[in-house]
């Protein structure tokens, strides 16, 4: 390989599959050989991540142009508001140093106004395209920076705003430059945050309604129907749940009820294709756990609002929400199912001690031709009648996965082999067995012991 041209060494660089956040494969190649130093150095510096050494980063992009021009993404990340003056001035000269980004993100939790001071006094960023500000703003002033820049950069085609923690005193001046700085740019995809007014949608799409094709929305956001129906371009749309200090959590089977509300008005919309649910902040189901407590309830997700999908739909995609699985079975042979619905990716419950519909589910979808990836679970509900004072008892709900992910692409298709994981095993789960199991006593299993041995005998 030594005698390859750098050129081929780049391009075999630039396949390796190394996100922002895992660059390891890229460092490994870097001590290979002087010639695969250089080729995976430049894709290393595709991805950059202002952290804590920005001084050295900054000396860097001004001694070496070749590595300063490969950078494309930028990502700031500053959890303190220590030392703002000095992450200014290394942002500033950064930003002088880089004009072909493409891409900025400032994460949650990141201190915002070094980034948006820095890009202020920085005009050279003319090929910036993405800007994600997952981070509300937290001062007018910040709001400020935030419009001048809008209102300066070049034309962006994607942009993620999380809102400010004073939208309620917002200045209407400043909300009017918000609009008309707004205008200039026509989206293709758009993030409205928790933070964000209701009124955010036309604020930063007023100006895209053909043109935006992707729409992440927070559940907590209620913009307009008018609005929302007439982003005619839309093809795909996510309804999440976000997070902002001070504010109470919302459960999943709340935020379903919430989004029952929104779909209606995407069902005129002629092009959308994919609808995400992404309803609780949750990455598993906190409920059983070792210190008791938990309520299946929060996570079931409100299988009406699945009746309200747009008609267009093709891809469906319900995430940390459960679905009870005879609700969902009847959902498939309603009218209410999409009728090009191609692809579905859910979490499928049904409750301990009762036979288990997965397999008629997944026989269903095969006859629809529908693609899927479900996951399967089992829900014990605690009966909070049997106890007096639940606050005084470690009793809890129980949610259990019942198996592997079962997946289909279209392919060829084999009878789903789960009766021994799932279903015969809920239907010798009966009531008295689930008494014995939230019992203090070990009856049951001596029981089960001496019976076993008497079949041996």
């Amino acid at each position: 390989m030594s005698s390859f041209p750098p050129e081929l060494l780049v391009a075999i660089a630039e396949q390796l599959d190394a996100g922002p956040w895992d660059r390891k494969d890229l460092r490994r190649l870097c001590l290979v050989s002087r010639g695969w130093y250089k080729a995976a150095q430049l894709e290393l510096y595709r991805v950059v991540t202002y952290q804590s050494r920005g001084a050295q980063l900054a000396r860097t992009m001004k001694a070496r142009p070749d590595l300063a021009k490969a950078v494309r993404h930028f990502i700031v990340i500053l959890p303190s508001s220590r030392d703002l003056d000095k992450h200014l001035r290394h942002l500033t000269t950064i930003f002088r140093c880089t004009a072909s980004i493409t891409e900025l993100t400032i994460p949650s939790e990141s201190v915002p106004a070094p980034v948006l001071a820095a890009l202020a006094a920085s005009p050279r960023l003319l090929d910036l395209k993405e800007l994600d500000l997952y981070e509300p703003l937290r001062s007018p002033g910040e709001l400020s920076q935030f419009t001048t820049f809008l209102a300066t950069c070049p034309p962006l085609r994607r942009l993620h705003f999380e809102g400010t923690y004073f939208d309620e005193h917002m200045p209407p001046a400043e909300l009017h430059r918000v609009r008309e700085a707004a205008k200039r740019h026509s989206l293709t995809s758009l993030g409205i945050g928790i933070a964000c007014p209701n009124d955010a949608l036309h604020i930063f799409a007023s100006h895209s309604y053909a043109t935006l094709q992707r729409l992440s929305l927070e559940i907590s956001v209620s913009p307009d129907p008018r609005h929302l129906s007439s982003l005619t371009g839309l093809r795909w749309l996510e309804i999440y749940v976000g997070y902002l200090e001070g504010k109470d959590p919302i459960t999943a089977s709340e935020a379903s009820m919430r989004a029952r509300k929104l779909l209606p008005s995407c069902k005129a919309l002629p092009k959308l294709r994919s609808v995400i649910l992404d309803l609780s902040r949750d990455i598993k189901y906190y409920v059983g756990e070792a210190n008791g407590g938990g309520i299946a309830d929060d996570y079931i997700l409100d299988t009406l609002s699945l009746h309200e999908l747009p008609p267009t739909l093709s891809t469906l995609e319900i995430n940390t929400s459960l679905v009870n699985a005879d609700e969902f079975l009847t959902f498939l042979d309603s009218t209410h199912r999409p009728p090009s619905l191609a692809f579905i990716k859910t979490d499928l419950y049904s409750k301990m001690s009762h036979p288990s519909k997965l397999k008629t589910v997944l026989r269903r979808l095969h006859s629809l031709g529908i693609r899927y990836e479900i996951a399967p679970f089992e829900v014990f509900f605690y009966d909070v009648e049997d106890h007096i004072d639940r606050r005084q008892s470690w009793w809890s709900d129980e949610i259990k996965s019942a198996g592997p992910v079962l997946k289909w692409d279209g392919g060829e298709w084999s009878e789903p082999d789960i009766e021994s994981e799932v279903e015969s095993e809920s239907e010798s789960y009966d009531e008295t067995e689930l008494e014995d199991d939230f019992s203090d006593g070990t009856d049951g299993d001596e029981e089960s012991e001496g019976e076993e041995s008497e079949e041996e005998e």
